[in-house]
C-alpha cells in the first residue's frame, strides 16, 4: 500500500493547483480502517466517482462561511498539506488519518460525511459489517473508481477536466482493487459506468442481462425500474448494484427496501 500511497501522492502533485480542485486538500485514496478492513472475514467495499468537496467543510452548505481544510475530517493530516514528497513518517500519518475518517469527531460530534455515507452503512449491516470497526464484525471501506482527488460535483465537470484528473490518478482503478482484494463491491453509480468499469464471471459487461439478481419495482406511471443488482464477477467477487437517486440507496431507504433486498442477495448467492 505505501507504493500505491505515493504514486496517489505524485499523481495529485500534478493537479492540486487546477482551478477545479479543492484547496487545502489531500487525496483520498480510501475512506475508513483499511487494517481492520483487511482483517475481517469478508471484506466489503463500497464505490464512488470521486470524493466531494464536502469532504473538506464542517457541512454540505456553507461553503461561503468556512474555508476547505483538512481540520474537520482528516486533522491528523494537516502537517501533509503542502507537501510534495512524503517521508516514511508522512505515509504512516496518511494512512492514520484515512483510517479514522469514521471515529474522528470534534467536540465529541462524528464527523463522517453521514448524508452521503448513511444508505451505505444501512446496506453493509445486511452483511454484518459497517464502516466503524467498532460496530460490527466486519468493517468495510469506501473507495472511488475515478479519481482520489476531492472536486466539486463530478457531474457539474468539464469532459477534458475529467480526463486530466483519471489520467493523473498515478494508478488505476483496478490496482487499487487488487490491492485491498474485496469479496463484495457495493456502488450505486450510474449504471453505465458500472457497465464500462465491471465484467461479470464470464467477463461479459456487467448490465441488465446478466445481472444474477434483480430487484425492481414500478414507478406511478407504470413503468419499471431496476432499484438493485447483483453480479458474480471474476474472482469470486460479487458485485451490488442500487439505483442511487440524490445520494446511495436513496429510494430503496424511503421504503425500507435496502436490508432484505441485500440479505435476499446474501442468501441466494451463497454469501456468508
Amino acid at each position: 500500500m505505501k507504493t500505491l500511497i505515493q504514486k496517489c501522492w505524485n499523481g495529485f502533485q500534478q493537479i492540486k493547483t487546477e482551478p477545479y480542485v479543492i484547496p487545502n486538500s489531500i487525496p483520498i485514496l480510501w475512506f475508513g480502517d483499511l487494517e481492520a478492513y483487511l482483517k475481517s472475514d469478508l471484506r466489503i467495499v463500497t464505490v464512488g466517482l470521486n470524493p466531494s468537496n464536502v469532504e473538506f467543510l464542517p457541512t454540505a452548505n456553507n461553503k461561503k462561511n468556512y474555508p476547505y481544510s483538512v481540520d474537520y475530517r482528516f486533522p491528523k493530516a494537516k502537517s501533509l498539506v503542502g507537501k510534495s514528497v512524503l517521508s516514511p513518517e508522512d505515509i504512516q500519518l496518511y494512512k492514520d488519518s484515512l483510517n479514522a475518517y469514521y471515529t474522528n469527531s470534534i467536540n465529541g460530534s462524528p464527523t463522517w460525511y453521514k448524508p452521503w455515507f448513511g444508505n451505505y452503512e444501512v446496506a453493509l449491516h445486511a452483511f454484518d459489517a459497517s464502516y466503524i470497526s467498532s460496530f460490527n464484525k466486519r468493517t468495510a471501506i469506501h473507495i472511488d473508481l475515478w479519481s482520489p482527488v476531492a472536486t466539486e460535483k463530478w457531474s457539474d465537470l468539464k469532459a477534458a477536466d475529467k480526463n486530466i484528473l483519471q489520467s493523473c490518478a498515478g494508478f488505476t482503478f483496478q490496482e487499487l482493487l487488487n490491492k485491498i482484494n474485496p469479496h463484495i463491491i457495493i456502488t450505486c453509480m450510474n449504471r453505465e459506468f458500472v457497465k464500462q468499469n465491471f465484467n461479470d464471471s464470464n467477463k461479459v459487461p456487467c448490465e441488465k442481462g446478466n445481472a444474477s439478481f434483480c430487484f425492481e419495482k414500478k414507478s406511478h406511471k407504470g413503468q419499471t425500474y431496476a432499484y438493485i443488482r447483483a453480479y458474480r464477477l471474476m474472482n469470486n467477487r460479487v458485485l451490488i448494484w442500487g439505483n442511487s437517486g440524490s445520494s446511495p440507496f436513496s429510494y430503496q431507504s424511503q421504503s425500507g427496501d435496502i436490508v432484505p433486498q441485500i440479505q435476499k442477495i446474501r442468501n441466494i448467492m451463497g454469501l456468508p
